[in-house]
């Protein structure tokens, strides 16, 4: 991602798309809530993110909720982003390792798009770092994705001007330093990048900035 993205244009841009009732039921976190928090500060105006990434809550409402969320984003035009090696099926027998994340972006733009994560169940919290769940629409199965700590994020959400809530950096912080304790040797990707220092250098580089 080289191009540099309002994080107030795309929180607007993703608001006016939201069906009404949903928006007080999404969470954004990540590099858009960051970069939203810090606005007054960012050198450069913007952020280089490819994905803004938005928790559903309260965990029993998700799939309904996730399910109105996608539909209503693809009726008014966003379109599917299918990571390479999976493809869309409307077969429910389909294993959900084998479904695709949902992930849309705006019509006509593909420097970023949106995925939708679940917020933790009980079975999560106590056991396990990440679920799948699967999510049934009128375009498809997906799979919808749950992290252990994200459920701290939902301690005081910031609000917006765009009706969408953000994460707090210091919630974000903890979360990620409650999941990588210890340098983990997952890489991102095919990149030789361990997900636990980036994720910890999120926890590192907030303090300095505030």
């Amino acid at each position: 991602m080289s191009e540099n993205l309002s994080p107030e244009n795309i929180l607007a841009r993703v608001s006016s798309a939201l069906p009404i009732e949903a928006r007080k039921n999404i969470i954004v976190i990540g590099s858009l809530a960051a970069g939203h928090y810090f606005s007054s500060i960012l050198s450069n105006g913007g952020i280089r993110t490819k994905d803004v990434d938005c928790m559903l809550w309260p965990h029993a409402n998700v799939k309904v909720l996730a399910k109105d969320v996608a539909e209503g984003l693809i009726e008014h035009g966003w379109q599917l982003k299918i990571a390479d090696g999976y493809s869309l099926s409307c077969d429910e027998n389909t294993n959900i390792e084998n479904l695709p994340i949902v992930r849309l972006h705006p019509e006509g733009e593909d420097n970023w798009f949106l995925e939708m994560l679940n917020s933790p169940n009980e079975e999560l919290t106590q056991s396990g770092m990440r679920s799948a769940e699967k999510l049934k629409t009128k375009y498809g199965y997906f799979a919808l994705c749950g992290f252990k700590y994200l459920s701290l994020i939902e301690v005081e959400p910031i609000k917006t001007e765009y009706e969408i809530p953000i994460a707090s950096p210091q919630m974000m912080a903890l979360a990620n330093l409650l999941h990588h304790p210890n340098i983990g040797a997952e890489k991102i990707g095919t990149s030789n990048i361990k997900r636990s220092n980036k994720d910890l250098g999120r926890v590192v580089i907030p303090p300095f900035l505030t």
